[in-house]
C-alpha cells in the first residue's frame, strides 16, 4: 500500500473537517436539527457536482473523491453528518467531542500512516495493516484524553479502530466507517464513564 497524493489530500481534508465539526459543536454553534439540515445540502452538493456546470465544484470533487465514490460524490461526508446528529442527540458534549476527535485522528492518522509504513495486514482486512491501526489508536486515544476519562479514552479509541479494521463492505452491503466508528467510540466510552461512576 502506498500513499497517494489523493489519499494525503482526503484524509488531510478529513481531519480538518472533524475539527471543525468539533469546534462549532464545543462552541454551540449546531444543534442535532441543523447538523441534520446538512443531509440536504450535502445532496444539492453532489447534484451540483455532478452536473459539471459548478466551475469550482465539480473538478473539486472529482480530484479529491475516490474512483469508486465517484457515482456519488460527498456519501463519506454525508455519513458522517448523520452519525454527528445522531450523537448530539443521545450523548453528552464531552462524549460527543470525544468520538469526533476519534474518527478524525483515528482514521486519518491510521490511515496516513498505514498507508506510509504499513507492512503488517490484519487478518480481519487485509486492505488494513497495524502498523495503521496503532497510529491511530494511539492518537485518538491522546485526542479523546482531552475530554474524557483515560479508561474512556483507551477504551473507545480501541472500539473505534477495531470497527475500522473491519471490512466495510460484506455481502454487497456497505457499512461506512464514517458512521460506525464515532457511534462504536461514543457507547464504548459511554460504558466506561457509567462504569466508573463519572458526572
Amino acid at each position: 500500500m502506498t500513499l497517494s497524493r489523493l489519499e494525503f489530500w482526503r484524509k488531510t481534508t478529513h481531519l480538518l473537517f472533524g475539527l471543525l465539526a468539533a469546534f462549532v459543536t464545543w462552541a454551540g454553534i449546531v444543534n442535532p436539527l441543523t447538523v441534520l439540515l446538512l443531509v440536504p445540502l450535502c445532496l444539492a452538493f453532489v447534484v451540483l457536482a455532478k452536473s459539471g456546470y459548478a466551475p469550482l465544484l465539480s473538478p473539486l470533487c472529482a480530484s479529491m473523491e475516490r474512483e469508486e465514490n465517484s457515482h456519488f460524490p460527498g456519501k463519506t461526508a454525508m455519513y458522517f453528518i448523520v452519525s454527528w446528529a445522531v450523537l448530539l442527540w443521545w450523548f453528552p458534549l464531552e462524549i460527543v467531542l470525544a468520538s469526533i476527535l476519534i474518527l478524525s485522528f483515528g482514521d486519518s492518522i491510521g490511515h496516513l500512516v498505514g498507508a506510509a509504513f504499513g507492512r503488517i495486514p490484519t487478518l480481519v482486512n487485509p486492505r488494513k495493516n497495524w502498523e495503521g491501526i496503532v497510529a491511530g489508536f494511539l492518537t485518538a486515544a491522546m485526542a479523546a484524553y482531552l475530554l474524557v476519562p483515560r479508561e474512556a479514552a483507551i477504551f473507545g479509541a480501541a472500539v473505534a479502530m477495531g470497527v475500522e479494521a473491519l471490512p466495510h463492505r460484506i455481502h454487497g452491503w456497505e457499512l461506512p466507517d464514517n458512521f460506525t466508528v464515532p457511534l462504536a467510540a461514543a457507547l464504548a466510552m459511554s460504558a466506561v464513564v457509567w462504569l466508573l461512576g463519572a458526572p
